[in-house]
């Protein structure tokens, strides 16, 4: 199931205009490989609390996955995590690419920087809700 929802996430992600727009077909997995053109958008989940009860699995999950959008510039970092942020808080459901889906909080946003490379990073978190 987990990562059914990660496919979704992505596929979603793929398919708004708004992202598209800011960094076409750049979505990662974990980690961009090395040398790719900027700016991009990697994703990975970072929990999925089980939730239960006196009669056991709810077969409900929320995983928390963080997106992050990196960028040779703060500004275009900044735009792409907007994209992001506004597609997932549009979200009508109620499926999420065939997957009922609940609800999606977009939670938790912070900026970062990766003192190597010279790249700036702004992140956010988004809780998915589904079952």
């Amino acid at each position: 199931m987990a990562s059914d929802i990660k496919a979704a996430l992505y596929a979603f992600l793929a398919a708004d205009a708004g992202v598209i727009a800011q960094v076409a077909d750049r979505i990662f997995p974990m980690r961009a490989p090395e040398g790719a053109t900027l700016p991009l958008l990697v994703y990975h989940k970072v929990s999925d609390p089980s939730i239960h009860t006196k009669d056991g699995d709810m077969a409900l999950s929320h995983p928390r996955f963080q997106i992050t959008a990196w960028g040779s510039k703060y500004g275009d970092a900044e735009a792409a995590i907007k994209a992001v942020r506004l597609a997932l808080q549009a979200y009508a459901g109620p499926t999420f690419q065939g997957i009922p889906v609940s609800e999606i909080i977009v939670d938790t946003e912070m900026d970062l920087g990766d003192p190597q490379s010279l790249e700036y990073g702004v992140s956010l978190d988004a809780i998915i809700w589904h079952s």
